[in-house]
């Protein structure tokens, strides 16, 4: 997989010319506190786009309001170049599914540079509780409907979405336990039975076998857990979460600049030291596509969540 990773990043390299971009640092504004799966993607980003222009971008937090705050300062930020966000699914396609007002539009406000990670969410139980797979998990939820709980970081956040999601594909119907931030401890603790958990957050409990892992979110197996499913090959065809985060520029970024950047973090993610310290942490490299396809991509993953937040009735309040 990481050799197909960079043969289908090399037509990007072969053809780049020199970049004429930056002339002064860029600014990397990631709209959580430090040492979550954004920081850290923008930290590894940062260290490897430094050997490419030469100065790394600062990378800058500016936390608050479920990531609202620092997206905001981007929006309204010079359309330069130099102020870039380090977007995630939460910010730029959940949010704007479940809040009817935001101090921004996630789709007018952004110009989308390049899809950098995915993320996927895994499936972990409590150790007490009677599920070994997720076929378990569906028996004993519709045997107690409204019984089974599960957690997550807060409402709107993806392990959020995807319980949303496992309960609509599948007929059952399960408590949420929405925390303010981190809901690990608790599942670990037992106060809660389940969480379709961040896998780099989840990933020291279950390897010291504090917490059990039944499958990954994606469509397919994840490198860092290539033992575990996902949950489509374990029961439910078709179910897809991953946590993505990419890179955005202010509207009316010039196209020049965009692609400026684009193609310096393309080459930055073809470095094998780059793909390893992702791996290592639960992530993995996006593979490259150019400014439109990621546009696409957005446009269908926003349309996902905002008809699950409809059908749902999920809603966050203003």
């Amino acid at each position: 997989m990481i050799g197909r990773r960079l043969v289908l990043a090399a037509p990007f390299l072969a053809a780049a010319p020199a970049f004429a971009f930056p002339e002064r640092q860029v600014h990397l504004i990631v709209p959580f506190g430090p040492a979550g799966g954004v920081d850290f993607t923008a930290r590894v980003l940062a260290d490897a786009m430094g050997s490419v222009w030469g100065t790394p971008p600062l990378v800058e937090n500016k936390a608050g309001a479920g990531g609202i705050v620092g997206s905001q300062t981007v929006a309204h930020a010079a359309p330069d170049g130099y102020t870039l966000l380090m977007g995630s699914i939460g910010t730029l396609s959940i949010v704007p599914a479940i809040r009817s007002r935001l101090p921004y539009d996630a789709e007018r406000d952004f110009v989308p540079v390049a899809r950098l990670t995915d993320v996927p969410n895994v499936l972990v139980v409590r150790n007490g509780l009677a599920a070994h797979s997720v076929k378990d998990v569906i028996d004993l939820a519709r045997a107690n409907p409204d019984t089974l709980t599960y957690s997550s970081a807060g409402v709107g956040t993806s392990n959020h979405m995807a319980g949303e999601l496992f309960q609509h594909m599948t007929g059952t119907r399960m408590r949420h336990v929405p925390y303010k931030g981190g809901n690990t401890m608790d599942l670990v603790s037992g106060l809660v039975d389940m969480s379709f958990d961040n896998l780099p957050t989840a990933l020291p409990y279950i390897q010291t076998g504090r917490l059990r892992a039944l499958a990954v979110t994606g469509t397919k197996r994840s490198m860092t857990a290539p033992d575990l499913p996902t949950i489509a090959e374990a029961g439910v065809p078709g179910f897809d979460v991953v946590g993505w985060v990419g890179l955005f520029a202010p509207a009316k970024t010039p196209t020049a600049i965009v692609e400026d950047v684009r193609r310096a973090v393309v080459t930055a993610l073809a470095r094998k030291d780059v793909i390893d310290r992702l791996i290592q942490q639960g992530a993995e490299a996006a593979v490259p596509s150019d400014q439109p396809g990621f546009a696409a991509f957005l446009t269908a993953d926003r349309k996902k969540w905002k008809e699950l937040a409809n059908d749902a009735g999920i809603k966050d309040p203003d």
